[in-house]
């Protein structure tokens, strides 16, 4: 069973009538031209024949499968959202723990640069106080001359 909506909010009311402007609808509700009634906390409530009267041809009621739809629709959306900031958060997330780490890398380039520059400096150090001591000496002796048996029998 398709029935019609017998109150409209004024965004229903918009879907269900053409070519009229948010602001004239609201324009004519503020001028009384529209009558409306406040229904605690959905605000403004149109009814379906004031509509019909105002608008006359303009006003197509709308259906409650129609609103259905356009619940799914807006649950849709709102979950969408929902998956959206979701992501989002995720991003920023990770964005922070992107730049904690770029931050540990440089301060892990630094120390590898000051180890470096302490490992040159030690170096020099060493090549220094090796230059000061004396060159070892090494003995250098006559390679002997081997006697053959002849030579010594001879004494030579």
């Amino acid at each position: 069973m398709n029935t019609a909506l017998t109150e409209y909010t004024p965004s229903q009311a918009l879907k269900s009538l053409k070519d009229v402007k948010k602001t004239k609808l609201y324009e004519m509700m503020k001028n009384g031209e529209l009558s409306y009634k406040l229904h605690g906390n959905h605000g403004r409530v149109i009814d379906g024949s004031e509509l019909a009267r105002v608008f006359g041809d303009q006003f197509k009621p709308l259906s409650e499968e129609d609103m259905r739809k356009e619940l799914d629709v807006q649950e849709t959306d709102e979950t969408n959202v929902g998956e959206r900031i979701r992501i989002a958060t995720e991003q920023v997330k990770l964005l922070s723990e992107n730049q904690a780490l770029k931050e540990r890398l440089q301060d892990k380039d630094s120390e590898i640069r000051y180890l470096r520059d302490q490992l040159e400096k030690s170096s020099e150090e060493r090549r220094k106080i090796l230059s000061l001591l004396p060159a070892p000496q090494t003995e250098q002796t006559e390679p002997s001359k081997s006697k053959g048996w002849l030579s010594m029998i001879l004494g030579r």
